[in-house]
């Protein structure tokens, strides 16, 4: 039996949560999903050891992959991948093998069994008598991601979940072994959990997805940054050299729209995303060109034939504005 029902080590990599990196944030995917309210969001994401007990189901919900845990995804996918048939279930169930609640498992390790052409059967114990009964809406949500998946795959999926409730609630190890609590030790990682399965997903059916976004910029875009640094996935990126360019990875996109709220400029329009971007290749989505400010006289990006960079016109409109203030006095 392969025992992942405590997920272990807990952490929160802050430089990928949405809610810490952009203050415009409504993210509270941890919190909601959480059972013990052991996950706070201010004055900064943080969780109480005390009160957690280490479920895994925050880890599930993160859409940024901001939360690590022991037991992740991966060590997962490697213990199971060479099963004939996976096998899994809650503490409370028949399963050959344990997570703390099927809740646990979310699209990215789903939708990597079922590209494996695997048959993939999920044991239950008394949901409707379980303290995490009410968390259910964000399984299914995950579920229905994967099974659309696999379908755009071309592969019909083979997943099945019964009710199968043990007559002895299983006991997990809690113990850790040195090498464990020397990488618990260690800096939580941060791997996105997608690329568990992009690398066999071979989308043939273009279906709507809502893990990923397509977005375009207009030109009113001055490439301030702003959206480089309020994405908790690195999928914007901007460089400026002789040209100003925007380049945006739709694989990385969780569609988490802090790029459109950060924008000042409303220059970003964010369309419904489809199971082709999950692997399209990095590209310039927007492109500006190098300026000189004949204030300041520093480079600046844009694709209008105006002479006076923002900062400044920012200034002079201030000034502006006082001067005539004075005027009606």
């Amino acid at each position: 039996m392969i025992d992942f029902s405590l997920a272990g080590n807990i952490q929160i990599n802050l430089n990928r949560c949405n809610r810490y990196i952009f203050a415009k944030s409504s993210c509270d995917s941890c919190t909601n999903i959480c059972p013990t309210d052991a996950i706070k969001l201010t004055p900064y994401p943080s969780i109480n050891e005390d009160s957690c007990i280490k479920c895994g189901l925050c880890y599930a919900a993160c859409p940024s992959t901001a939360i690590s845990i022991r037991n992740d995804n991966y060590r997962l996918l490697n213990e199971t991948s060479s099963l004939e048939r996976i096998e899994i279930g809650c503490i409370f169930s028949k399963a050959a093998n344990k997570v703390s609640c099927i809740y646990r498992l979310d699209h990215s390790i789903l939708t990597a069994w079922l590209l494996m052409g695997k048959p993939v059967r999920i044991k239950r114990g008394d949901c409707k008598s379980c303290k995490f009964k009410n968390q259910a809406r964000l399984f299914f949500e995950e579920l229905r991601i994967a099974v659309r998946l696999a379908k755009a795959a071309d592969i019909e999926p083979d997943i099945k979940i019964n009710k199968s409730t043990a007559e002895k609630v299983h006991i997990p190890k809690e113990g850790l072994s040195r090498r464990e609590l020397l990488s618990a030790l260690k800096k939580p990682s941060s791997k996105p959990k997608r690329i568990l399965f992009l690398k066999h997903l071979n989308p043939i059916e273009r279906i709507e997805c809502r893990i990923t976004a397509k977005i375009t910029i207009t030109d009113s875009c001055d490439l301030c940054g702003i959206c480089e640094v309020v994405c908790p996935t690195d999928a914007i990126l901007i460089q400026k050299e002789q040209r100003g360019e925007v380049w945006f990875n739709p694989a990385a996109c969780i569609n988490c729209q802090n790029c459109l709220i950060g924008c000042l400029r409303g220059a970003i329009e964010i369309e419904s995303g489809y199971t082709d971007l999950l692997k399209a290749e990095p590209e310039v989505i927007f492109e500006a060109k190098k300026r000189i400010c004949t204030k300041c006289k520093t480079p600046f990006y844009s694709n209008s034939e105006e002479e006076v960079c923002p900062a400044c016109k920012s200034r002079d409109a201030k000034k502006q504005s006082i001067i005539d203030m004075f005027k009606n006095i």
